[in-house]
């Protein structure tokens, strides 16, 4: 279904394995060892509800790690201030 956040769009491949040996083998990170070197960035994703993360935040970033990213930096911004003119996008839909 076009536009579903809970299914990953990238399916791990092996040709892209052999292509980018580095990128998929395994990275220590402190005490944790990381399935490989993929990361998602932290970024605004608009799927807020009353300004909080909720089920549909938690499905989105569920289906990235699915999808294979070896580690997932999550909740990039949030508005608090009640004048801010982002606060109503954060807030989501409505």
């Amino acid at each position: 279904m076009a536009g579903d956040i809970s299914r990953p769009r990238v399916q791990n491949d092996a040709a892209m394995t052999t292509a980018f040996p580095i990128l998929f083998s395994p990275q220590k990170l402190g005490r944790h060892t990381l399935k490989n070197r993929i990361c998602m960035s932290a970024h605004a994703d608009g799927l807020g509800e009353e300004g909080l993360p909720k089920e549909r935040t938690v499905r989105y970033y569920e289906a990235r790690a699915r999808g294979g990213a070896g580690f997932l930096m999550c909740f990039g911004s949030a508005s608090v201030d009640p004048n801010s003119s982002a606060r109503a996008w954060n807030l989501g839909p409505g």
